[in-house]
């Protein structure tokens, strides 16, 4: 018996680790952290927030300027000057080099996807609000 849970959980453990997986990847953004990431053309991700934050990323990328597309999955934050409600969605385009500054409340999910045709890296501080 045991050895057919094990089996099931390993099983279950490999599905979600692969790479073939179609859900976004999912970060939690916490205060005083500094996440770098690459983000590939048609790539989403989605960020939990446990703590009301504010973030400052930087982007950078080949191309001269970056569509992002974000979706405020559940609660409110803002991207710039433009408040995002729960469900509501607005594509930016975010110049090469450019620092944005994004909010939200704590238990807020925010889905970015990267609808430009070339990868941008983010480099993005983040701070209690």
């Amino acid at each position: 018996m045991m050895r057919k849970i094990g089996l099931n959980v390993l099983c279950a453990s490999i599905l979600f680790a692969s790479s073939a997986h179609s859900a976004p990847e999912q970060m939690l953004l916490l205060p005083g952290i500094t996440i770098k990431r690459e983000v590939a053309a048609g790539e989403s991700m989605q960020f939990r927030v446990p703590f009301k934050i504010k973030a400052e990323c930087v982007i950078n990328s080949n191309a001269p300027a970056n569509n992002i597309y974000v979706t405020m999955l559940s609660k409110s934050g803002s991207v710039g000057d433009v408040p995002l409600s729960e469900m509501e969605s607005q594509e930016f385009i975010i110049q090469n080099g450019e620092t944005i500054k994004i909010g939200a409340v704590a238990g807020a999910k925010v889905q970015l996807k990267n609808n430009g045709e070339v990868e941008f890296q983010a480099s993005c501080s983040v701070k209690l609000w």
